[in-house]
Protein backbone atom coordinates (compact mmCIF):
# COMPACT_ATOMS: atom_id res chain seq x y z
CA UNK A 1 0.00 0.00 0.00
CA UNK A 2 2.80 2.69 0.95
CA UNK A 3 4.14 1.52 -2.55
CA UNK A 4 1.35 2.12 -4.27
CA UNK A 5 0.81 5.55 -2.39
CA UNK A 6 4.41 6.46 -2.86
CA UNK A 7 4.35 5.77 -6.81
CA UNK A 8 1.08 7.69 -7.34
CA UNK A 9 2.36 10.79 -5.25
CA UNK A 10 5.56 10.56 -7.51
CA UNK A 11 3.67 10.29 -10.54
CA UNK A 12 1.90 13.51 -9.52
CA UNK A 13 4.86 15.49 -9.04
CA UNK A 14 6.18 14.37 -11.92
CA UNK A 15 3.33 15.87 -13.79
CA UNK A 16 3.85 19.16 -12.21
CA UNK A 17 7.31 18.86 -13.17
CA UNK A 18 6.75 18.28 -16.69
CA UNK A 19 4.55 20.68 -19.59
CA UNK A 20 1.53 21.47 -17.81
CA UNK A 21 2.63 22.20 -14.60
CA UNK A 22 5.51 24.57 -16.31
CA UNK A 23 2.73 26.20 -17.82
CA UNK A 24 0.42 26.26 -14.79
CA UNK A 25 3.43 28.07 -13.28
CA UNK A 26 3.59 30.59 -16.04
CA UNK A 27 2.99 34.11 -14.74
CA UNK A 28 2.48 34.76 -18.37
CA UNK A 29 -0.93 32.76 -18.60
CA UNK A 30 -2.54 34.20 -15.57
CA UNK A 31 -1.84 37.13 -17.12
CA UNK A 32 -3.38 36.33 -20.34
CA UNK A 33 -6.50 34.97 -18.92
CA UNK A 34 -6.72 37.98 -16.43
CA UNK A 35 -6.91 40.15 -19.61
CA UNK A 36 -8.80 37.40 -21.65
CA UNK A 37 -11.46 37.65 -18.62
CA UNK A 38 -11.66 41.39 -18.66
CA UNK A 39 -12.29 41.56 -22.89
CA UNK A 40 -14.92 38.93 -22.18
CA UNK A 41 -16.52 41.15 -19.76
CA UNK A 42 -15.80 44.25 -21.40
CA UNK A 43 -17.95 42.54 -24.00
CA UNK A 44 -20.87 41.68 -21.94
CA UNK A 45 -20.96 45.00 -20.46
CA UNK A 46 -21.22 46.20 -23.93
CA UNK A 47 -24.18 43.68 -24.60
CA UNK A 48 -25.43 45.21 -21.75
CA UNK A 49 -28.91 46.63 -22.70
CA UNK A 50 -29.74 43.43 -24.73
CA UNK A 51 -32.67 41.66 -24.82
CA UNK A 52 -35.59 40.12 -26.36
CA UNK A 53 -35.97 43.45 -28.26
CA UNK A 54 -32.85 43.51 -30.23
CA UNK A 55 -32.27 39.94 -30.43
CA UNK A 56 -32.25 38.10 -33.46
CA UNK A 57 -32.54 34.37 -34.49
CA UNK A 58 -31.75 31.75 -32.02
CA UNK A 59 -31.30 34.46 -29.60
CA UNK A 60 -35.01 35.26 -29.41
CA UNK A 61 -35.46 31.13 -28.78
CA UNK A 62 -33.62 30.43 -26.15
CA UNK A 63 -34.75 33.64 -24.18
CA UNK A 64 -37.93 32.31 -24.70
CA UNK A 65 -37.47 29.02 -23.55
CA UNK A 66 -35.41 29.87 -20.18
CA UNK A 67 -37.91 32.21 -19.51
CA UNK A 68 -40.73 29.14 -20.09
CA UNK A 69 -38.34 26.85 -17.37
CA UNK A 70 -38.42 29.82 -14.79
CA UNK A 71 -42.12 30.93 -14.92
CA UNK A 72 -43.99 27.74 -15.58
CA UNK A 73 -41.28 24.99 -14.27
CA UNK A 74 -41.50 23.34 -18.41
CA UNK A 75 -39.51 23.02 -21.43
CA UNK A 76 -41.50 23.75 -24.31
CA UNK A 77 -39.87 22.35 -26.87
CA UNK A 78 -38.50 19.25 -28.80
CA UNK A 79 -36.76 21.03 -31.71
CA UNK A 80 -34.15 22.42 -29.50
CA UNK A 81 -31.26 20.65 -27.00
CA UNK A 82 -31.47 20.84 -23.26
CA UNK A 83 -28.70 22.10 -22.24
CA UNK A 84 -27.98 25.59 -23.12
CA UNK A 85 -31.48 26.77 -22.48
CA UNK A 86 -31.13 25.03 -18.61
CA UNK A 87 -27.99 26.97 -18.28
CA UNK A 88 -29.62 29.81 -19.16
CA UNK A 89 -32.77 28.96 -17.06
CA UNK A 90 -30.26 28.58 -13.99
CA UNK A 91 -28.50 31.81 -14.44
CA UNK A 92 -32.38 33.92 -14.62
CA UNK A 93 -33.14 31.72 -11.77
CA UNK A 94 -30.66 33.21 -9.92
CA UNK A 95 -29.74 36.66 -11.26
CA UNK A 96 -33.18 37.64 -12.76
CA UNK A 97 -34.46 37.56 -16.65
CA UNK A 98 -31.12 39.18 -17.39
CA UNK A 99 -29.66 38.22 -20.53
CA UNK A 100 -26.31 40.29 -19.19
CA UNK A 101 -25.95 37.74 -16.42
CA UNK A 102 -25.82 35.25 -18.96
CA UNK A 103 -22.97 36.81 -20.58
CA UNK A 104 -20.87 37.76 -17.81
CA UNK A 105 -20.70 33.99 -16.70
CA UNK A 106 -20.35 33.28 -20.29
CA UNK A 107 -17.26 35.18 -20.31
CA UNK A 108 -15.84 33.14 -17.43
CA UNK A 109 -16.46 29.89 -19.47
CA UNK A 110 -14.66 31.46 -22.03
CA UNK A 111 -11.41 32.10 -20.27
CA UNK A 112 -11.26 28.60 -18.55
CA UNK A 113 -12.07 27.56 -21.91
CA UNK A 114 -8.08 29.12 -22.92
CA UNK A 115 -6.68 27.61 -20.18
CA UNK A 116 -8.33 24.10 -21.26
CA UNK A 117 -6.83 24.88 -24.76
CA UNK A 118 -3.55 25.39 -23.39
CA UNK A 119 -3.49 22.64 -21.11
CA UNK A 120 -4.54 20.14 -23.85
CA UNK A 121 -1.69 21.57 -26.47
CA UNK A 122 1.35 21.41 -23.75
CA UNK A 123 0.12 17.53 -23.11
CA UNK A 124 0.13 16.81 -27.00
CA UNK A 125 3.50 18.50 -27.59
CA UNK A 126 4.86 17.84 -24.55
CA UNK A 127 6.19 21.80 -24.39
CA UNK A 128 4.64 24.32 -21.96
CA UNK A 129 5.90 26.84 -24.69
CA UNK A 130 3.45 25.70 -27.78
CA UNK A 131 0.84 25.42 -25.10
CA UNK A 132 1.16 28.71 -23.83
CA UNK A 133 0.80 30.00 -27.69
CA UNK A 134 -2.34 27.63 -28.47
CA UNK A 135 -3.81 29.68 -25.35
CA UNK A 136 -3.04 33.13 -26.96
CA UNK A 137 -4.02 32.23 -30.30
CA UNK A 138 -7.59 31.63 -29.01
CA UNK A 139 -7.61 34.24 -26.62
CA UNK A 140 -7.17 36.85 -29.25
CA UNK A 141 -9.37 35.45 -32.03
CA UNK A 142 -11.36 38.16 -32.37
CA UNK A 143 -14.97 35.57 -33.44
CA UNK A 144 -15.11 34.59 -29.93
CA UNK A 145 -16.10 37.63 -28.65
CA UNK A 146 -18.14 38.55 -31.53
CA UNK A 147 -20.20 35.99 -32.21
CA UNK A 148 -20.40 34.02 -28.65
CA UNK A 149 -20.01 36.12 -25.17
CA UNK A 150 -22.68 38.83 -25.76
CA UNK A 151 -25.21 36.26 -27.26
CA UNK A 152 -27.77 33.81 -26.15
CA UNK A 153 -26.24 30.83 -28.56
CA UNK A 154 -24.75 27.42 -27.48
CA UNK A 155 -21.50 28.02 -28.92
CA UNK A 156 -19.83 29.39 -25.89
CA UNK A 157 -21.12 26.72 -23.48
CA UNK A 158 -20.86 23.94 -26.00
CA UNK A 159 -16.60 25.47 -26.57
CA UNK A 160 -16.42 25.05 -22.80
CA UNK A 161 -17.32 21.57 -22.76
CA UNK A 162 -15.87 20.00 -26.01
CA UNK A 163 -12.65 21.36 -24.27
CA UNK A 164 -12.70 20.03 -21.01
CA UNK A 165 -13.52 17.14 -22.46
CA UNK A 166 -10.59 16.89 -24.75
CA UNK A 167 -8.46 17.69 -22.04
CA UNK A 168 -9.93 14.77 -19.87
CA UNK A 169 -9.86 12.98 -22.75
CA UNK A 170 -6.29 13.55 -23.27
CA UNK A 171 -5.15 12.64 -19.49
CA UNK A 172 -7.32 9.84 -19.74
CA UNK A 173 -5.19 8.06 -22.61
CA UNK A 174 -1.76 8.04 -20.77
CA UNK A 175 -3.15 5.73 -18.64
CA UNK A 176 -6.77 5.07 -19.00
CA UNK A 177 -8.87 3.78 -15.29
CA UNK A 178 -12.78 3.91 -14.99
CA UNK A 179 -13.15 6.55 -12.81
CA UNK A 180 -11.88 8.55 -15.63
CA UNK A 181 -14.45 6.97 -17.96
CA UNK A 182 -17.26 8.23 -15.68
CA UNK A 183 -15.93 11.54 -15.44
CA UNK A 184 -15.63 11.68 -19.38
CA UNK A 185 -19.10 10.40 -19.61
CA UNK A 186 -20.75 13.09 -17.59
CA UNK A 187 -18.97 16.15 -19.54
CA UNK A 188 -19.40 14.49 -22.80
CA UNK A 189 -23.25 13.96 -22.17
CA UNK A 190 -23.56 17.59 -20.76
CA UNK A 191 -22.13 18.71 -24.56
CA UNK A 192 -24.38 16.04 -26.72
CA UNK A 193 -27.39 18.01 -24.87
CA UNK A 194 -26.08 21.21 -26.01
CA UNK A 195 -25.07 19.98 -29.12
CA UNK A 196 -27.07 16.99 -30.14
CA UNK A 197 -24.45 16.46 -33.09
CA UNK A 198 -21.82 15.08 -30.85
CA UNK A 199 -23.68 12.36 -30.16
CA UNK A 200 -22.59 9.74 -32.76
CA UNK A 201 -18.99 11.46 -31.96
CA UNK A 202 -19.50 8.78 -28.44
CA UNK A 203 -17.93 5.80 -30.57
CA UNK A 204 -14.79 7.92 -31.45
CA UNK A 205 -14.33 8.43 -27.92
CA UNK A 206 -14.27 4.84 -27.31
CA UNK A 207 -12.28 3.72 -29.98
CA UNK A 208 -9.43 6.27 -28.82
CA UNK A 209 -9.87 4.67 -25.12
CA UNK A 210 -9.24 0.93 -26.83
CA UNK A 211 -6.73 2.14 -28.93
CA UNK A 212 -4.62 3.34 -26.30
CA UNK A 213 -5.10 0.93 -23.91
CA UNK A 214 -6.93 -2.44 -25.32
CA UNK A 215 -6.09 -4.54 -21.91
CA UNK A 216 -8.56 -4.49 -19.17
CA UNK A 217 -8.34 -0.95 -17.98
CA UNK A 218 -9.30 0.70 -21.59
CA UNK A 219 -12.25 -1.97 -21.61
CA UNK A 220 -13.38 -0.93 -18.10
CA UNK A 221 -12.52 3.18 -18.77
CA UNK A 222 -14.78 2.80 -22.36
CA UNK A 223 -17.26 0.55 -20.37
CA UNK A 224 -17.82 3.22 -18.08
CA UNK A 225 -18.07 5.83 -20.43
CA UNK A 226 -20.94 4.16 -22.09
CA UNK A 227 -22.56 3.92 -19.30
CA UNK A 228 -22.58 7.33 -17.85
CA UNK A 229 -23.54 8.65 -21.39
CA UNK A 230 -26.21 6.31 -21.40
CA UNK A 231 -27.64 7.13 -17.56
CA UNK A 232 -27.16 10.50 -18.23
CA UNK A 233 -29.18 11.17 -21.51
CA UNK A 234 -31.34 8.14 -20.59
CA UNK A 235 -34.40 10.66 -18.70
CA UNK A 236 -34.28 13.28 -21.61
CA UNK A 237 -34.78 10.64 -23.91
CA UNK A 238 -37.54 9.36 -21.57
CA UNK A 239 -39.09 12.68 -21.34
CA UNK A 240 -39.17 13.04 -25.05
CA UNK A 241 -41.26 9.80 -25.61
CA UNK A 242 -43.87 10.75 -23.12
CA UNK A 243 -43.93 14.19 -25.41
CA UNK A 244 -43.70 12.67 -28.72
CA UNK A 245 -44.12 8.91 -28.49
CA UNK A 246 -41.17 8.69 -30.65
CA UNK A 247 -37.79 8.17 -29.46
CA UNK A 248 -35.35 10.96 -29.67
CA UNK A 249 -31.97 11.23 -27.61
CA UNK A 250 -31.95 14.82 -27.87
CA UNK A 251 -34.23 16.19 -29.71
CA UNK A 252 -35.94 16.92 -33.47
CA UNK A 253 -34.06 19.56 -35.38
CA UNK A 254 -32.33 17.11 -37.71
CA UNK A 255 -34.27 16.57 -40.18
CA UNK A 256 -34.95 20.75 -40.36
CA UNK A 257 -31.34 21.72 -40.35
CA UNK A 258 -30.54 18.19 -43.05
CA UNK A 259 -33.10 20.01 -45.19
CA UNK A 260 -32.04 23.93 -44.87
CA UNK A 261 -28.23 22.67 -45.83
CA UNK A 262 -29.43 21.07 -48.81
CA UNK A 263 -32.76 23.23 -50.07
CA UNK A 264 -32.97 23.81 -54.09
CA UNK A 265 -32.08 27.28 -53.28
CA UNK A 266 -28.93 26.87 -51.99
CA UNK A 267 -27.98 25.46 -55.55
CA UNK A 268 -29.41 27.82 -57.56
CA UNK A 269 -30.30 31.67 -55.70
CA UNK A 270 -32.36 32.33 -58.49
CA UNK A 271 -35.07 29.32 -57.58
CA UNK A 272 -37.20 29.99 -54.56
CA UNK A 273 -35.77 33.54 -54.35
CA UNK A 274 -39.17 35.53 -53.88
CA UNK A 275 -40.94 32.34 -52.60
CA UNK A 276 -40.51 32.61 -48.95
CA UNK A 277 -43.20 32.21 -46.10
CA UNK A 278 -42.30 34.48 -42.72
CA UNK A 279 -43.19 31.60 -40.62
CA UNK A 280 -40.85 29.30 -41.78
CA UNK A 281 -38.30 31.91 -44.54
CA UNK A 282 -36.61 28.73 -45.36
CA UNK A 283 -39.46 26.96 -46.68
CA UNK A 284 -40.52 27.28 -50.39
CA UNK A 285 -44.57 27.76 -50.87
CA UNK A 286 -45.25 24.08 -52.51
CA UNK A 287 -43.62 22.88 -48.83
CA UNK A 288 -45.95 24.49 -46.72
CA UNK A 289 -49.12 23.04 -47.51
CA UNK A 290 -47.28 20.14 -46.70
CA UNK A 291 -45.85 20.39 -43.30
CA UNK A 292 -48.90 22.56 -42.03
CA UNK A 293 -50.39 20.49 -38.62
CA UNK A 294 -47.86 18.10 -38.82
CA UNK A 295 -45.92 17.28 -35.21
CA UNK A 296 -42.12 18.31 -34.85
CA UNK A 297 -41.61 14.99 -35.14
CA UNK A 298 -43.36 14.31 -38.65
CA UNK A 299 -42.24 17.90 -39.55
CA UNK A 300 -38.61 16.83 -38.71
CA UNK A 301 -38.90 13.16 -40.52
CA UNK A 302 -40.72 14.98 -43.77
CA UNK A 303 -38.06 17.48 -44.06
CA UNK A 304 -35.69 14.87 -44.20
CA UNK A 305 -36.96 13.15 -47.03
CA UNK A 306 -37.61 15.52 -49.16
CA UNK A 307 -33.90 16.69 -48.57
CA UNK A 308 -32.56 13.02 -49.18
CA UNK A 309 -34.61 13.54 -52.26
CA UNK A 310 -33.12 16.32 -53.30
CA UNK A 311 -29.92 15.22 -53.12
CA UNK A 312 -30.21 12.11 -54.83
CA UNK A 313 -31.84 13.66 -57.60
CA UNK A 314 -29.13 16.25 -58.08
CA UNK A 315 -26.05 14.29 -57.05
CA UNK A 316 -23.70 16.42 -58.61
CA UNK A 317 -25.36 19.81 -57.53
CA UNK A 318 -25.39 18.24 -53.47
CA UNK A 319 -21.46 17.47 -54.01
CA UNK A 320 -20.94 21.11 -55.16
CA UNK A 321 -23.09 22.84 -52.14
CA UNK A 322 -20.93 20.29 -49.70
CA UNK A 323 -17.77 22.51 -51.11
CA UNK A 324 -19.66 25.72 -50.70
CA UNK A 325 -20.35 24.79 -46.46
CA UNK A 326 -16.65 23.28 -46.51
CA UNK A 327 -15.63 26.80 -47.38
CA UNK A 328 -17.92 28.34 -45.38
CA UNK A 329 -17.47 26.51 -42.12
CA UNK A 330 -13.53 26.85 -42.42
CA UNK A 331 -12.55 29.51 -45.13
CA UNK A 332 -14.68 32.41 -44.35
CA UNK A 333 -16.91 31.23 -47.45
CA UNK A 334 -14.00 31.73 -50.30
CA UNK A 335 -15.40 32.03 -53.28
CA UNK A 336 -18.48 33.34 -52.53
CA UNK A 337 -19.04 35.26 -55.65
CA UNK A 338 -18.46 32.33 -58.23
CA UNK A 339 -20.77 30.75 -60.43
CA UNK A 340 -19.79 27.39 -58.25
CA UNK A 341 -21.73 28.12 -55.60
CA UNK A 342 -24.57 31.18 -55.53
CA UNK A 343 -25.60 32.15 -52.19
CA UNK A 344 -28.23 35.02 -53.07
CA UNK A 345 -26.27 37.68 -51.53
CA UNK A 346 -22.95 39.63 -52.33
CA UNK A 347 -20.17 39.35 -48.85
CA UNK A 348 -19.04 42.43 -47.07
CA UNK A 349 -16.31 42.16 -49.35
CA UNK A 350 -15.49 40.80 -52.60
CA UNK A 351 -11.67 41.47 -54.68
CA UNK A 352 -11.97 40.33 -57.98
CA UNK A 353 -14.28 37.61 -59.71
CA UNK A 354 -13.24 35.18 -56.84
CA UNK A 355 -15.01 36.34 -54.26
CA UNK A 356 -13.10 37.17 -50.79
CA UNK A 357 -15.52 37.98 -47.87
CA UNK A 358 -14.19 40.16 -44.91
CA UNK A 359 -14.14 36.87 -42.37
CA UNK A 360 -11.95 34.71 -45.73
CA UNK A 361 -8.98 37.51 -45.03
CA UNK A 362 -8.77 36.28 -41.68
CA UNK A 363 -10.25 31.94 -41.37
CA UNK A 364 -8.50 31.41 -44.99
CA UNK A 365 -4.77 31.90 -43.51
CA UNK A 366 -5.52 30.18 -39.82
CA UNK A 367 -6.84 27.24 -41.78
CA UNK A 368 -3.97 26.31 -44.21
CA UNK A 369 -1.45 27.48 -41.25
CA UNK A 370 -2.70 24.78 -38.81
CA UNK A 371 -2.55 21.95 -41.72
CA UNK A 372 0.97 23.51 -42.04
CA UNK A 373 1.33 22.97 -38.07
CA UNK A 374 0.14 19.72 -38.15
CA UNK A 375 2.74 18.18 -40.98
CA UNK A 376 5.44 20.37 -38.57
CA UNK A 377 4.48 18.07 -35.38
CA UNK A 378 6.72 15.16 -34.97
CA UNK A 379 4.83 11.84 -35.23
CA UNK A 380 4.49 11.41 -31.33
CA UNK A 381 2.90 14.54 -31.33
CA UNK A 382 0.36 13.17 -33.76
CA UNK A 383 -0.50 10.08 -32.08
CA UNK A 384 -0.94 11.89 -29.04
CA UNK A 385 -3.45 14.81 -30.81
CA UNK A 386 -5.70 11.82 -32.36
CA UNK A 387 -8.70 12.65 -30.45
CA UNK A 388 -8.11 16.31 -31.52
CA UNK A 389 -8.16 15.47 -35.55
CA UNK A 390 -10.86 12.74 -34.88
CA UNK A 391 -13.09 15.74 -33.53
CA UNK A 392 -12.10 17.79 -36.07
CA UNK A 393 -12.77 15.55 -38.82
CA UNK A 394 -15.76 14.22 -37.32
CA UNK A 395 -16.98 17.92 -37.26
CA UNK A 396 -16.08 19.00 -40.77
CA UNK A 397 -17.54 15.91 -42.22
CA UNK A 398 -21.13 16.43 -40.40
CA UNK A 399 -21.54 20.03 -41.07
CA UNK A 400 -20.36 19.87 -44.68
CA UNK A 401 -23.19 16.88 -44.97
CA UNK A 402 -25.89 18.60 -42.96
CA UNK A 403 -25.28 22.31 -42.45
CA UNK A 404 -23.38 25.00 -42.12
CA UNK A 405 -24.69 29.05 -42.13
CA UNK A 406 -21.16 30.16 -41.34
CA UNK A 407 -18.18 30.06 -39.28
CA UNK A 408 -19.91 30.51 -35.89
CA UNK A 409 -20.62 26.99 -36.06
CA UNK A 410 -16.83 26.28 -35.85
CA UNK A 411 -16.11 28.01 -33.14
CA UNK A 412 -16.84 25.30 -30.50
CA UNK A 413 -13.39 22.98 -32.21
CA UNK A 414 -11.90 26.16 -33.79
CA UNK A 415 -9.01 26.68 -30.97
CA UNK A 416 -7.52 23.15 -32.06
CA UNK A 417 -7.34 25.26 -35.57
CA UNK A 418 -6.01 28.10 -33.86
CA UNK A 419 -3.73 25.97 -31.89
CA UNK A 420 -1.95 24.32 -34.75
CA UNK A 421 -1.52 27.51 -36.71
CA UNK A 422 0.27 28.86 -33.55
CA UNK A 423 2.41 25.54 -34.15
CA UNK A 424 3.21 26.48 -38.01
CA UNK A 425 4.00 30.46 -36.61
CA UNK A 426 6.64 29.10 -33.39
CA UNK A 427 7.92 26.52 -35.96
CA UNK A 428 8.82 28.86 -39.09
CA UNK A 429 9.90 31.11 -35.62
CA UNK A 430 12.30 28.29 -34.76
CA UNK A 431 13.50 27.48 -38.09
CA UNK A 432 14.44 31.28 -38.89
CA UNK A 433 16.31 31.70 -35.24
CA UNK A 434 18.44 28.61 -35.87
CA UNK A 435 19.02 29.68 -39.72
CA UNK A 436 23.26 28.60 -39.89
CA UNK A 437 23.48 27.55 -36.30
CA UNK A 438 22.38 24.36 -36.50
CA UNK A 439 23.24 21.84 -38.99
CA UNK A 440 23.52 18.13 -39.75
CA UNK A 441 21.82 15.47 -37.31
CA UNK A 442 21.05 17.84 -34.62
CA UNK A 443 19.15 20.78 -37.31
CA UNK A 444 16.75 17.30 -38.00
CA UNK A 445 17.02 16.56 -34.55
CA UNK A 446 15.48 19.81 -33.71
CA UNK A 447 13.23 19.70 -36.61
CA UNK A 448 10.52 22.54 -36.05
CA UNK A 449 10.56 23.50 -32.42
CA UNK A 450 14.00 23.54 -31.51
CA UNK A 451 15.33 26.86 -32.04
CA UNK A 452 14.80 30.28 -29.38
CA UNK A 453 11.63 30.95 -28.67
CA UNK A 454 10.11 34.44 -28.67
CA UNK A 455 10.47 36.18 -25.50
CA UNK A 456 6.84 36.30 -24.95
CA UNK A 457 6.73 32.65 -25.07
CA UNK A 458 9.33 31.57 -22.62
CA UNK A 459 11.79 29.02 -22.58
CA UNK A 460 11.60 25.98 -24.14
CA UNK A 461 10.84 22.61 -21.72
Amino acid sequence: MCTASHAAHKTGSAALEGPTGALLQSKKLWVLLSTTLLLGLACAWLHRSDGPATFKGDDIDYHRIATTMVREGKFPSTYRAPGYPTFVALVYAVAGEQPVAVFVLQAGLFATSVLLVGLSFALITRQSRLGFAAAVATAVFPLFYWRMIGALLTETLALFLVTLLIWLLLLTLRMPRWPMGLLIGLVFAGATLTKAVLLPFAGAIVLCILLASPYRMGKACAAAFLVTVTVAIAPWTIRNYEVTGEVLPVSTGSGVVFWMGNYPGNYDARLYASDRITAWPELPFDLRDAVQGMSEVERDRYLKEVAVGYMKANPLRAAIICLHKFSDLWLGNLGANTGLWPTGHRPLLAFGSFGIPAACLLLAPVFFLAIVGILSTDRLCRRLALPVFVLLMYWTATYVVIIVQGPRFALPVYPYVLGFAAIAVIAFWDRVANWGHVTGSRAKANRGWGGVPPRWLGRAD
